[in-house]
């Protein structure tokens, strides 16, 4: 097991006790139908798919709702916020 699997093990086993919190998150990249954010509390980047464009740069909020580490998934949605970090 590498230390980057390692590290995205522990992190999602972390936030499965923080389903239903909201996180402020940047967007990195645009990947086509999604983008790289970064949790920026926790400074924990992975692929997401919005269900609408977002720009990178832009900040937007997003509520965990589910987190599985065995599996390693985790899906976050949208909780509003659309802030450009370029203003």
């Amino acid at each position: 097991i590498t230390s980057a699997a390692t590290r995205d093990y522990w992190m999602i086993r972390w936030l499965e006790g923080q389903i239903g919190e909201v996180f402020e998150a940047v967007v990195l990249e645009d990947q086509g139908n999604r983008v790289r954010i970064e949790l920026l509390e926790l400074g924990y980047r992975r692929p997401w798919k919005p269900q609408q464009k977002q720009r990178v740069g832009e900040r937007i909020q997003l509520q965990l709702v589910e987190a599985d580490a065995r599996a390693g998934r985790v899906r976050l949605h949208w909780a509003g916020g659309r802030r450009s970090s370029r203003s």
